[in-house]
């Protein structure tokens, strides 16, 4: 089996098309037929290139969502911190 390395020119495309689209699944089409390779060789190509570059399109945790529990609360247990949201409340020990 013969392996084809990316050349730095085509990275470059790959951010190039990227930024216009905006869309991984959509670049990595376009690209694809550019480069004549398989589409899912692009996407993990260009995904490995936008998380060296912080671009991740991963979406934020959930723990983002909670709220902090007020003072005064109180536990028979002490956790190091405990996030309450709208249906539980969440102890991290």
């Amino acid at each position: 089996m013969k392996i084809r390395f990316y050349t730095p020119q085509e990275e470059a495309r790959m951010l190039e098309v990227y930024k216009t689209s905006k869309n991984q699944a959509q670049a990595s089409i376009v690209l694809a037929k550019e480069f004549k390779r398989k589409v899912g060789n692009v996407q993990v190509k260009l995904s490995n290139l936008l998380r060296q570059r912080g671009e991740s399109n991963r979406k934020a945790k959930e723990e983002s969502k909670g709220i902090t529990i007020p003072q005064g609360f109180t536990f028979d247990i002490k956790p190091n911190r405990a996030v309450m949201y709208s249906d539980h409340v969440r102890l991290y020990f």
